[in-house]
């Protein structure tokens, strides 16, 4: 995040209280955007479940959006580290454990979207069947003699 470069400060830290009152509203606008992308991908992500054809399809769609959702979130605490870190002291013992959470929360938002998209599949499957169903029980004898 270039925000914190902004300041003007050595190492992102500000120097006054205006300095902190922009960083800050940077900081909200950073996230927001964050949380709109994200909204974004995830609400794309049943259009393309719903589009797609083949089960290879859907494990290539569910591991793409993996990968962009722990892209992002590992983006995001980085760059959440780099406003919180301490001016880098003890940057080391800092980074494992932010990395770890982030990672944390990266592994349960990706267990989360797997739950979703199963349910997702299930309902698709369930409309499927009861669509077929409701198909094989209509008017058929008529078509037939119709037809025939």
């Amino acid at each position: 995040m270039a925000f914190m470069e902004e300041s003007g400060a050595p190492g992102g830290t500000p120097q006054s209280v205006s300095d902190g009152f922009a960083l800050l509203a940077r900081w909200n606008y950073s996230l927001a955007a964050f949380y709109v992308r994200r909204f974004q991908r995830q609400m794309e992500l049943p259009i393309k479940l719903a589009a797609a054809t083949s089960p290879s399809q859907l494990v290539e769609l569910r591991d793409a959006f993996q990968a962009d959702l722990v892209a992002d979130y590992s983006d995001r605490a980085h760059a959440l580290h780099r406003t919180c870190s301490d001016g880098g002291l003890n940057e080391t013992a800092d980074y494992g454990g932010a990395l770890l959470k982030a990672q944390e929360h990266a592994s349960s938002l990706i267990e989360q979207a797997k739950v979703q998209a199963e349910r997702i599949i299930a309902s698709a499957r369930a409309r499927a069947d009861q669509i077929v169903a409701e198909a094989g029980t209509g008017p058929t004898s008529s078509r037939r003699s119709a037809a025939g």
